[in-house]
């Protein structure tokens, strides 16, 4: 029940091994009804700058601290306010130093706000 949910990422980095991209080997189905189908792309590909934003600062924060993080938004982006989003970022790496992949579970709800008015206690 998990598979639709996950993601499996691998980072780009400069010479100063900052992360400055993302590419997206697996993506469950369930996240790519979200962000749209993303599979062997890159992230900066991605047309929303705040998806953008967040992938990469979450890779770029699990290689600064080297293990796992969990993040979460109030909405998914602008365009989707409606949606929140709670992410589990798991670093992994093939040589036990270098950070080379990322797996991804992604819990993403429904949600209203409520914009109307409250009534105010007299």
């Amino acid at each position: 029940p998990y598979l639709p949910d996950i993601c499996l990422m691998e980072p780009i980095y400069d010479l100063d091994k900052n992360v400055t991209d993302v590419k997206l080997a697996l993506q469950g189905t369930a996240v790519s009804s979200f962000y749209g189908e993303m599979t062997g792309k890159l992230v900066s590909a991605h047309p929303s700058s705040e998806v953008r934003g967040r992938i990469t600062q979450s890779c770029q924060k699990c290689v600064d601290t080297k293990a796992p993080i969990v993040t979460a938004a109030d909405a998914l982006s602008r365009e989707r306010s409606y949606l929140k989003l709670k992410a589990l970022y798991i670093p992994l790496s093939e040589d036990g130093v270098l950070i080379n992949k990322f797996f991804v579970h992604l819990t993403i709800e429904h949600h209203m706000r409520n914009t109307a008015p409250q009534p105010k206690d007299d």
